[in-house]
């Protein structure tokens, strides 16, 4: 087959050094990503663009060369991987291939899909004379692959001490203390993969400097102890010594978060690390920026072989560290407790470490424990006889402790019974007055209870508040607490007990709509107390707009139902004032009444003051509309006018509700519409538009009421309005026709004279003719007269009703100047003399006696459509014609400056002649 006819195919031949044979595998063509464009479908093995990959990694020179001769770009082609020629040469160690790549321009620093160079490759197969040939070729040694490793983090990485010796030949071109991922440099990673023998090339061979941190704050010293790197941090300590460094110096450098090496040790948990870092001088009372020392951690912990290690050697160092205290003012004692590591406790104790040191908190070890149920711990130290009776700073004892950390007060009973000050700490009130037995009744642990109750707790103690344990519980809705505190021997005495604002059991269960307990308390004989306000349980449940618990309490005390508080309110207001519409809507169905308080509000009255929209919404769409409709205040006169002042949304549901269609198809015979327009009355109209509420007056029910109100007088005085008009119109029409007509002297005024004073300027009055009237156009000019002075009086009425709102209106201008026209040219037939202006303001008369007919008819539904587009048609028209009224006087000055200059150099009849066609 020619060259010309063979096609390319993806194939990738592999290969077999060991069975001397060559395989071909087909990859997909995706996969073969390279500079070189490759087309076809099939190829021969030795005409494969992957062959050269194959020839540099077995080293094939003469091979290579034929491909590279017969394609220079083949030295661009990747595999699958993204491999070039290259990255395999430097693989298996052929330097030759390299530099031939090298000699022909060929990229060293070429990366593969990982980003990885010919030297990471090199670095990887241990190709010692290929890592020589490229840094001394000049490749690029800081190039770092996905995983943020330049080739000397990745020698480091795999443990390659012999890779760092063939690269401390190269020193100078490698960048030692290039950072990686998280800024870590090759002796970090040592450090923490515990590689002395590469550490070691590092710090004697490269200089690597070991005070370079990391952008997490820490030195390579650190990472060795964090990670029990215990033989590389020997080698640190070593070298460090041997520069002049001290171990002691060393062992104390403090990272970006105040931990020196031992803290770091603790934290990896490794005894070596630890001891390692004791030998050379860590000192156990260091502190790091929270204050914490290395026994503090050890002891959060639970570390006891390193907490005994750290003791038995530094024992001078004891007293110090069992008192030292942290950022908190805990001593590691508190440390070991709050984690219950009770080994460590009793050893620490044993050291002689105060078993009544406080915390920040004011809390001991023993308080500590038990506020974090760490229960062997707080065994452990009652059995040491430690202090019981001490408190926190917010007074609590270790019974509040136990209780609010949800613990078991028999964990601890058995322990706690055989000591005389277990008593007094039953009643021991904290800070806010709350006993055990609160703190139980609240977190609602009905076991605990019982046992307080069985050791002796009073069951009807107060807090600073007045509340007693069976209000705690009402409060947070414990049905089993309540019914252990009722069931206990003072149980009923304690039912009806009022806190400090006067409020029952009753009273917080159903303010909080706890319909259990509501039933509960009903069921044992719980009183309607009134509290403090004067208000029942019902009306703190509709405040809180819990229905079911009201429906409750009105199954059982029906007269809840209209009960006033000391502020004359319902349980109604109330739900209104505190936006509670499923409560309103409740209660309207069980039927309340409809009342005004003390300040003659009512329900309603305050939704429109305060805009609550929910509550008015709910109230206006029962089926008591008519009644909420009809309230009438002082405040109020009209709820639908002040609803279509401040809640145009909520009316707008209210006409929504006096629509009532039928429920078949529209298309039925049986179909109905029904409008009710009990809320619809003039003044509401009035309201709408003086508020702009244009919603309101585009609603159905608000077209079909001015429908309603047209078609019964609205047309007829509007067509009897019109009828006046077309006799003005009729008048105008007849008095301005003489004055146009040449045939008939009705005025008396002569032609001449008239032509004569029409050349004159307007408005100059040099010649007065005589006007001979004659009676019916002296009858046409008092219609007129008497029309206009009538229409000017109503437009003053208007304008003092709509005040600047009728300066805003143009067609208010049109009939000034129509009134105005029209009087003055009357004014001949009264006056006896004529002049020619007239005339102007004759036909400005007409004009617009004319165009105010067509503002008449846009009230009728057939033409009126037609009359309102023709006026936004007008509205716009003049618009733009203001706006190109600025080319109208470019263009007027322009042709007057060059027809004046035209007539001043030419004859007029040369003008004349050029301007006429020839």
């Amino acid at each position: 087959m020619q060259k010309a006819a063979q096609k390319y195919v993806l194939t990738e031949k592999v290969l077999d050094e060991r069975l001397d044979s060559e395989v071909v595998i087909p990859i997909g063509k995706d996969l073969a990503t390279s500079d070189l464009q490759i087309q076809g479908e099939i190829c021969l093995m030795q005409e494969s663009p992957f062959r050269i990959i194959k020839m540099g990694e077995v080293g094939n020179l003469k091979e290579f060369q034929r491909l590279y001769t017969e394609d220079p770009k083949r030295l661009g082609v990747r595999d699958s991987k993204g491999r070039t020629a290259a990255h395999a040469a430097a693989a298996r160690n052929h330097v030759h291939i390299l530099a031939f790549i090298r000699d022909n321009d060929g990229d060293l620093n070429a990366q593969d899909v990982l980003k990885n160079t010919p030297l990471h490759d090199a670095v990887e197969k241990d190709a010692l004379d290929a890592i020589d040939f490229l840094i001394e070729s000049g490749v690029a040694t800081d190039l770092m692959n996905t995983r943020e490793q330049a080739p000397i983090h990745l020698a480091v990485a795999l443990n390659k001490p012999v890779v760092l010796q063939r690269i401390v030949k190269h020193k100078d071109r490698v960048d030692i203390h290039q950072g990686g991922e998280h800024g870590r440099t090759p002796l970090h990673l040592a450090a923490i993969h515990d590689y002395d023998q590469c550490a070691q090339v590092l710090l004697e061979q490269l200089d690597h400097c070991p005070r370079k941190t990391c952008r997490n704050g820490f030195y390579p010293i650190h990472e060795a102890a964090r990670h029990a790197s215990s033989r590389t941090l020997k080698l640190l300590l070593n070298w460090g010594e041997k520069v002049g460094c001290s171990r002691e110096r060393m062992i104390a450098v403090f990272d970006a978060e105040g931990n020196v090496p031992l803290h770091s040790a603790v934290h990896a948990g490794d005894i070596k690390a630890v001891r390692l870092c004791l030998m050379h001088g860590a000192k156990i009372s260091t502190q790091q920026h929270d204050l914490s020392t290395p026994v503090h951690l050890a002891c959060s912990q639970g570390a006891l072989d390193i907490v005994q290690l750290m003791f038995s050697m530094q024992p001078q160092e004891k007293e110090a560290c069992l008192a030292a205290r942290d950022a908190q003012e805990m001593t590691p004692l508190h440390c070991a407790a709050m984690f219950d590591h009770r080994d460590i406790v009793q050893y620490l104790v044993s050291l002689g470490a105060w078993k009544e040191a406080t915390d920040r908190e004011k809390r001991t070890p023993l308080l500590l424990a038990a506020q974090r149920s760490c229960w062997r711990t707080v065994r452990l130290l009652l059995r040491l006889n430690v202090n019981i009776i001490v408190k926190d700073a917010h007074s609590r004892n270790i019974l509040h402790l136990i209780i609010a950390s949800g613990g078991q007060l028999e964990e601890i009973t058995d322990e706690l019974q055989g000591k005389p000050e277990f008593l007094d700490l039953l009643n021991d009130p904290d800070e806010d007055g709350c006993t055990p037995l609160h703190f139980a009744s609240r977190e609602g642990r009905a076991r605990t209870l019982a046992g307080l109750l069985k050791y002796g707790a009073a069951i009807n103690s107060k807090n600073n508040s007045s509340e007693s344990p069976l209000h705690f519980a009402a409060r947070y809705g414990r049905f089993n607490t309540v019914r252990r505190l009722l069931d206990s021997e003072k149980g009923p005495f304690i039912i009806n007990e009022s806190d400090g604002t006067g409020q029952t059991p009753l009273h917080i269960s159903s303010k909080e709509g706890h319909t259990r307990l509501v039933a509960l308390l009903l069921n044992r004989g719980a009183l309607l107390h009134r509290d403090h306000g004067g208000r029942t349980p019902l009306h703190l449940a509709a405040m809180n707009g819990y229905t079911k618990t009201m429906a409750l309490l009105l199954s059982v005390h029906a007269h809840l139902l209209n009960q006033l508080d000391k502020n004359g309110n319902t349980a109604l207001h109330l739900a209104a004032i505190e936006n509670r519409p499923n409560a309103v809507t409740f209660l309207l169905s069980a039927g309340c009444k409809l009342l005004f308080n003390n300040q003659n509000l009512s329900a309603m009255n305050y939704c429109i003051k305060y805009k609550l929209t929910e509550p008015a919404l709910a109230m206006v769409t029962h089926s008591r509309q008519r009644e909420v409709m009809g309230l009438i205040s002082e405040e109020t006169p009209s709820t639908s006018m002040a609803l279509i002042e401040h809640m145009p949304r909520v009316f707008e549901a209210v006409l929504d509700t006096c629509i009532e269609r039928a429920s078949c198809k529209q298309d039925s015979k049986s179909y109905f519409v029904k409008y009710n327009f009990y809320t619809y009355q003039v003044s509401e109209e009035e309201t709408m538009v003086r508020f702009g509420r244009v919603d309101l007056l585009a609603h159905p029910l608000s077209q079909k009421y001015l429908q309603m109100k047209w078609n019964s007088y609205g047309m007829y005085f509007h067509v009897a309005r019109l009828v006046v008009y077309l006799i003005f119109l009729a008048c105008v029409t007849a008095f301005v026709h003489p004055l146009i007509s040449a045939q008939h002297d009705v005025f008396g005024f002569n032609q001449s004279s008239l032509e004569e004073n029409a050349s004159l300027p307007l408005g100059k009055e040099l010649v007065r003719e005589p006007v001979k009237t004659l009676a019916l156009y002296y009858i046409n000019a008092v219609i007129i007269l008497v029309y206009v002075v009538g229409s000017i009086s109503k437009e003053f009425i208007q304008m003092y009703i709509q005040r600047r709102k009728y300066l805003r209106e143009p067609t208010n201008l049109v009939q000034w100047i129509l009134f105005l026209s029209a009087a003055v040219m009357v004014t001949p037939v009264f006056c006896g003399h004529f002049h020619p202006y007239h005339f102007v303001f004759a036909a400005l008369a007409v004009f617009l006696a004319w165009f105010n007919l067509l503002l008449y008819l846009q009230r009728f539904d057939q033409v009126g459509i037609y009359v309102v587009m023709f006026l936004e048609i007008l509205n716009t028209l003049l618009k733009v014609m203001l706006l190109f009224s600025i080319l109208i006087v470019a263009f007027g000055f322009a042709f007057y400056i060059l027809l004046f200059q035209a007539s001043s150099l030419y004859p007029p009849y040369s003008l004349r002649d050029l301007s006429l066609p020839t």
